[in-house]
């Protein structure tokens, strides 16, 4: 490739890995990662342990990681980019399937083959509220794509 093409095509890859790594970041909310699982379960015990507080605020992100470990999920792979977002009358997990870890995306393939591994989905699960705001339980509430590229 001649210096002049190589230049250039230095210049526009420069230019454009910015961008297009800050689109991959476009998802709402906070990540699902083990640091969260740590804070959450903290808090949790500073409240329902060691009675050092009567009540604290857990990140959304963090609240999730947290029951997953509960179940018994496994440690997160760090490049697991799920994002998980809230309101008050939902909890929203989103992500890509490009943000499966490697081996997760092999096994995936033959299902989703069809689709871009940019495609968004969504996990929504309601929380119903009783009196005074106190939730009652998780209700699954679907799954959906939100873009099929």
């Amino acid at each position: 490739m001649p210096p002049l093409n190589r230049l250039c095509l230095a210049l526009v890859l420069a230019v454009a890995a910015p961008a297009v790594a800050a689109a991959q970041d476009t998802l709402p909310g906070n990540r699902i990662t083990n640091a969260g699982v740590v804070r959450a379960n903290a808090k949790s015990d500073s409240v329902f342990i060691n009675r050092l507080r009567t009540v604290d605020t857990v990140d959304v992100a963090d609240f999730a990681a947290f029951m997953l470990a509960q179940i018994g999920a496994p440690p997160f792979d760090d490049s697991l980019s799920f994002k998980v977002s809230s309101d008050s009358s939902r909890i929203r997990i989103a992500g890509r399937l490009q943000d499966f870890p490697p081996d997760t995306r092999n096994e995936l393939a033959p299902v989703f083959s069809w689709l871009s591994p940019s495609s968004v989905f969504v996990a929504e699960i309601s929380m119903p509220q009783a009196e005074g705001g106190v939730m009652e339980s998780f209700q699954h509430s679907g799954i959906r794509s939100l873009e099929f590229t």
